[in-house]
Parts: C-alpha cells; structure tokens; sequence
C-alpha cells in the first residue's frame, strides 16, 4: 500500500474560510505501521465527512536521528491536533523519538491533543512500553489517549460518536476515582 494514497498535497488547496485545518502528525516505525496510521487517519477523516480539511505530517523514527529534521517535526508536531505514533508492540521507541515528541509538547501552547498508539497485534497480551511512555506524555498536555490496548482501533468504526463515548466513558472513571472517599478508620 502507497503511502501517497493519503494526500498531503491538499494544503495548498484548502479554503481557508472553510476554517482551520485538521493538523495530524503521524510517527512511525517502517511502512508497515505508516500504512495502519494512514489507513485509521483516513477512516477519521471519511466518517468526519469531507468539509473536514486536514495538514498531515508523516516522520519516520529513523530520519529523526537528523537533529535539523527532529527540530522540523517537534514544531510541526507542536501544532497537531492529534499524533499518532504507529509502532510495533514488543519494541520500545528510540530516544530520538522519545525526544523529539516531549520537544513538541514542550513547544504547545495549551491546546488540547489526542494521542493515538496504534501498535501492531504481535503480542497484545503483552503490556506496551510505548503506550506507557505515550499515556505519560499525554497527562502532560491534558489531552486524550487511545491505543490499540484499551480500543481497537484497527477494528471499530472511529466516528466522532465513538470518540467522545470513548473521552467520556474515561472521564467518568477517572472523575469517580479522584471523587472516591476513602473509609475512614
């Protein structure tokens, strides 16, 4: 599968009355993962229609050992309102990826992001470093995460619904959680 099935090319065409441009950055391992990422971001913009625009940005891990690059994506990645980090289950993400991303929240300026870990099924069983390292990142910046081990992304219809049913059913947990009184002894 092509990765220029996805085309990054529309920026330059986009009604800007139309308003402010969907900005994703997608991560990723090898073309494998980049076409699972490209796949669910285009599954996003189907079912949000096709007044939605979009700006994507694709990195893979290997070329951000370029520190000129790494800089390129941290602010590109700064602005995006949803990261998708797409990676194989068992690895662990390089420290040039690790950095690159906590450059671009440190460079946020306060909005809000979802993360997405989207991780192939080789060992689902088997609790994911990354997602881990990404949940962590995402406390920081207040935003929502989803993964491939809490939601599976590769098989549910991803509709706005399905989204916010998914930010809500969170909210409710962790609201129950930080409002739960402890017995009093």
């Amino acid at each position: 599968m092509s990765l220029s099935k996805f085309d990054q090319s529309d920026a330059s065409g986009w009604d800007q009355e139309a308003g402010t441009p969907l900005v994703i950055a997608i991560f990723y391992h090898d073309v494998a993962s980049a076409s699972r990422a490209v796949d669910l971001v285009n599954r996003v913009r189907r079912n949000f229609a096709d007044e939605l625009p979009a700006k994507t940005h694709l990195w893979n891990f290997d070329v951000l050992r370029l520190d000129e690059v790494a800089r390129q994506a941290a602010l590109l990645t700064a602005g995006a309102d949803l990261l998708v980090v797409a990676a194989h289950h068992g690895d662990e993400l390089p420290g040039e990826v690790k950095r690159c991303l906590e450059n671009a929240v440190a460079l946020r300026d306060g909005e809000e992001i979802a993360i997405v870990a989207l991780l192939d099924a080789a060992a689902p069983h088997v609790r994911s470093s990354v997602c881990d390292y990404l949940k962590e990142l995402c406390r920081t910046t207040e935003g929502c995460f989803f993964s491939t081990e809490t939601l599976p992304l590769d098989g549910c219809p991803l509709t706005p619904e399905r989204i916010h049913e998914r930010a809500e059913a969170n909210s409710s947990v962790l609201d129950g959680i930080m409002h739960y009184r402890l017995p009093q002894f």
